[in-house]
């Protein structure tokens, strides 16, 4: 870049005649005639008093020594010295972030071409090759990342196209009556329905498509209403609206519903979304146990301030942290929890707490509680998962689900103990 474009830049206040008139009234900027095109008016109109001070002053003030001339001079040169080292440092900067950028297209462009070539078509086997694995990691391709999430989900309940119709329309025929009637209110949860719309109105709000005549309001609507038809044992619970949306946004509606159904039929959701207690909390205990191992001093301001698990885990497993996270990283978050299973949601927890670690330590239960359920909204993907990848849920040979099935059991033993007693 030339010299004179740097100027131009530097210099914004520059207008683009390259001199004032002299009837314009104002003070002519870094011209050779300066002295020629002086107004003898006291009042004049500056743009910058430090593009002014190499200059000679005007007839109504006293003149400069040669003293005070030569120190304006260099006091100018090293504000354009200054001046062309930032912007050189910005350039360099930018450049560095097109390369990186650049990178990084590329990158995700071979990831989609492996996916697309050899993945797909070969699930089965090619799911867990080894290049296969560490492209995974990086985080799958928007193009390929739909069917890779549909792929990896499954559909164990074998869903079809007729049924999500029926439930579709046993939704509309109950929103559409004022007074449905049930055949048993204690186990029907459609009444349930009524609160989905409102939780769609907070749903992503940054984005604006699926609140109220939003691109994708009716589509998010559809599906949560039918699933409640679908699941009236489970019904409507507050933040299934993200784990649909989210779903929506990657794949058709109807691939979305099979996924929603399939993905909340899992233990760990179904736990979550039909508070089983006992479950929960065999989760969350399991939970503790590899907090304090990987990070001790944490664990343990938590345990003084009162902030326990279920204040802000449950949040990020109702919605895969999608709620909690900027939408970017929980998509990379989701890639790799259906790759490795609801573990890792776990895992991504442990990962969070590291990343924030010194920060977590100077909070109370207050301030703690509100970080954790809004994470910063420049967190950065790639350390997040540096510091998933320093962190583990197992402890020795016991894997995490070993670790919560050994509290499953002991809380059983304890109902059974019980149980002796009364009776």
């Amino acid at each position: 870049m030339e010299s004179g474009s740097r100027l131009r830049n530097v210099f914004s206040w520059k207008t683009g005649a390259h001199e004032f008139s002299a009837s314009s009234k104002v003070w002519k900027i870094f011209s050779k005639y300066s002295n020629a095109n002086v107004s003898t008016s006291p009042v004049h109109v500056v743009a910058s008093s430090s593009a002014l001070i190499q200059h000679e002053r005007p007839s109504n003030l006293p003149a400069k020594t040669l003293e005070e001339e030569q120190k304006h001079r260099d006091e100018y040169k090293a504000i354009l010295a200054a001046a062309k080292k930032k912007e050189a440092q910005n350039n360099i900067a930018w450049q560095k972030q097109q390369k990186l950028q650049l990178q990084l297209e590329e990158q995700q462009a071979a990831a989609a071409k492996h996916f697309t070539q050899h993945v797909l078509p070969n699930w089965e086997v090619m799911r867990t090759n080894k290049k296969t694995q560490e492209l995974w990691w990086q985080g799958l391709p928007s193009s390929v990342r739909g069917t890779v999430w549909r792929l990896a989900i499954g559909n164990e309940l074998n869903l079809t196209p007729q049924l999500y119709e029926i439930c579709l329309c046993r939704a509309q025929n109950r929103l559409n009556s004022p007074e449905p009637s049930y055949c048993d209110s204690d186990i029907d949860q459609e009444s349930s329905m009524d609160v989905i719309q409102l939780d769609i109105s907070r749903t992503f709000p940054h984005l604006c498509i699926f609140q109220e005549g939003g691109p994708y309001s009716d589509t998010l609507h559809a599906l949560l209403a039918a699933y409640v038809c679908y699941r009236p044992d489970v019904g409507y619970v507050q933040g299934m609206s993200y784990i649909a949306a989210i779903l929506i946004l990657n794949m058709e509606q109807f691939e979305a519903f099979i996924c929603f159904a399939n993905l909340l039929n899992q233990p760990l959701h179904l736990s979550a979304f039909t508070l089983n207690q006992t479950q929960m909390q065999a989760y969350y205990s399991a939970y503790n146990q590899v907090f304090s191992y990987n990070l001790p001093k944490l664990y343990s301001h938590f345990e003084r301030s009162g902030l326990t698990p279920d204040l802000y885990l449950l949040d990020w497993i109702y919605t895969v942290f999608a709620k909690a996270m900027p939408l970017d990283i929980a998509c990379r978050v989701w890639d790799i929890f259906l790759r490795d299973g609801y573990e890792f949601i776990f895992r991504t927890g442990l990962g969070i707490l590291h990343l924030n670690q010194d920060i977590l330590m100077d909070m109370d239960f207050l301030h703690g509680a509100q970080f954790l359920t809004h994470l910063p909204d420049d967190m950065s993907s790639d350390q997040l998962f540096k510091s998933i990848q320093l962190v583990t849920t197992t402890i020795g040979k016991q894997t995490f689900s070993q670790i919560v099935d050994k509290y499953i059991f002991n809380s059983s033993e304890h109902v059974i103990k019980v149980q002796k007693v009364c009776f």
